[in-house]
């Protein structure tokens, strides 16, 4: 192979590599913490469609400093991190907004948490918020969240 066709080669391979990267990196953005919570849903404080946990009845500690969850339907919950992914810090968590939205107080950032996705909707966060994975068991009376 000729020394125009090796650089050529390697450039293109280099241009594969970096364009198949996709944005997993922004999962990564808020640390991983593996956790597991059992929420009750018949416990009054859950009785709104968007609530906060940070532990549940057994004190098991729900993601970083605690998750946002939003009610979509009896069977369909969205569950994010609280802490926004423009601070990162403990004293910036995202607090409820209204009823489909939080915001950070520190980067005025607001986060949409009636989708799974936790879109940004407006301010500097780059990112969305850290999703977790949820499901409804127990004839619909117990909400599992868990990374």
């Amino acid at each position: 192979m000729s020394g125009f066709l090796k650089k050529t080669f390697s450039a293109f391979a280099l241009i594969v590599l970096f364009s198949t990267c996709d944005n997993s990196y922004k999962n990564d953005i808020i640390p991983n913490v593996s956790f597991y919570v059992k929420i009750y849903l018949d416990d009054p404080k859950y009785a709104d469609n968007t609530f906060i946990v940070t532990t549940d009845n057994a004190g098991n500690r729900a993601g970083i400093n605690g998750v946002v969850v939003y009610r979509l339907s009896s069977d369909t919950y969205y569950a994010f991190d609280l802490m926004c992914p423009n601070e990162k810090q403990v004293s910036c968590l995202v607090t409820i907004e209204n009823d489909v939205t939080c915001r950070c107080p520190c980067c005025n950032s607001e986060f949409l948490i009636g989708t799974p996705y936790g879109d940004v909707i407006s301010g500097d966060a780059p990112w969305p918020l850290k999703a977790y994975k949820t499901r409804v068991s127990g004839g619909g009376t117990l909400l599992e969240i868990w990374n």
